[in-house]
Parts: structure tokens; sequence; C-alpha cells
């Protein structure tokens, strides 16, 4: 397993899907937990899909994540065999991808 990392095929997308939108499905989800103190969902989508957009070569290169530079997700990698993403629960990683994970800290250097 460790020698596939990085190495995972691919789940193209047929047509890259717009990942401010998927985020906006995200925050009307109660699941987000989103309140009005968070501030308008419009400008955390928008926050959200800039951060994954600045991220993206850092996402393909370490995750096999496919992100557009006109900020759509294009690919997911594949990371088991014969299992296929689940579609409606795309938006919410898509969320937690850029509100949970701290890409700084969570990086650490394999040598």
């Amino acid at each position: 397993a460790i020698f596939d990392f990085q190495n995972f095929d691919i789940f193209d997308f047929s047509e890259p899907s717009p990942m401010h939108e998927l985020i906006m499905i995200a925050l009307d989800d109660e699941s987000s937990s989103w309140n009005p103190d968070h501030g308008p969902k419009e400008e955390l989508a928008t926050f959200a899909t800039d951060l994954l957009v600045s991220r993206r070569e850092m996402l393909d290169d370490y995750f096999s994540i496919m992100v557009t530079k006109e900020g759509s997700l294009s690919g997911l990698p594949l990371l088991v065999d014969q299992y296929y993403p689940l579609l409606h629960q795309i938006p919410m990683f898509l969320l937690r991808l850029a509100t949970e994970v701290d890409c700084d800290s969570a990086l650490i250097p394999l040598l």
C-alpha cells in the first residue's frame, strides 16, 4: 500500500464540477453547523474555493485531488479498487477540506 501512495488511479469527472456551487450545497446542509455568526454563506464558499484553488498543486501532488485553476473539481483518487466516491458526499468533503484541514502544519517531511 505504501508503494501506491501518490500513484492512485483517478476518478475523472466527465465535466469538472464548480466547487463554489458544491460548497454552497454543503453550507445549506444542517450538518455543516453553519450559523449567521460565521458570515454570509456566499463569502464562505468563495473563501473556501479560493483556498482550495491556491492549494491545487499540493492537493494533486500529495492526494490526487484534481482542482482546476478556474475553481472546479475535476478528479478524485480511487483509493480502493472497485470503490467509487459517493457523489452526494463531495460537497461536505470540500467544505471540510477547506475549513478543517490545516495543510501548513499537517504535512510532515518524510525524510
